[in-house]
């Protein structure tokens, strides 16, 4: 059971976000969770990403609830030998937040790309409000997160053969190897 703005009731963690279980009859092990859903937006092609927009928009009253905007954030990085945070700097950052018929979206990208962030804002507004596409919307988004998994595995074979072990080399095997 949810409410207007997509929560879950009962279901609130400590930063007041519901869990996943909130939209078209509750998690599967193939359901983009939250956090997944973020990633397969970020890393989907920009206009895979601004199409699914446009088609959510050219059937649903989505209204800006906030303008776009470029953000600054604090990247922070954890030193494991000192058990320390290290503030590392500033990311420039984009964020949007729209809002269908009383639900609500928002996105948060790395990066100044207001018009992909705001797309990713709409698409997560859709996947809250449980419209009746978003099992396509879902497919799409699960065949580019593929898509990105077989890049991401291509290029650590590519960077995996130019691997260097210096223990090898300090014993002369490499040179072994290659003769």
């Amino acid at each position: 059971m949810s409410d207007k703005n997509g929560l879950a009731e009962n279901n609130q963690d400590k930063d007041g976000l519901a869990e996943d279980n909130h939209y078209k009859g509750g998690p599967t092990e193939d359901r983009l969770d939250r956090k997944r859903l973020s990633r397969a937006l970020y890393h989907l092609p920009r206009q895979t990403l601004l199409d699914l927009a446009a088609g959510i928009q050219a059937h649903y009253p989505v209204r800006l609830t906030r303008d776009p905007i470029k953000i600054l954030i604090m990247t922070n990085v954890h030193e494991r030998l000192r058990m320390t945070k290290f503030h590392l700097g500033e990311a420039l950052a984009s964020e949007a937040m729209v809002e269908m018929n009383g639900y609500r979206g928002c996105a948060v990208f790395l990066g100044d790309d207001l018009e992909k962030t705001l797309a990713a804002a709409v698409v997560d507004c859709a996947r809250n409000a449980g419209i009746a596409e978003w099992d396509g919307i879902e497919e799409t988004l699960r065949r580019g997160e593929r898509e990105h998994q077989r890049a991401m595995a291509a290029e650590a074979a590519l960077i995996g053969r130019s691997k260097v072990d210096f223990n090898k080399m300090d014993r002369g095997e490499a040179d072994a190897e290659k003769a």
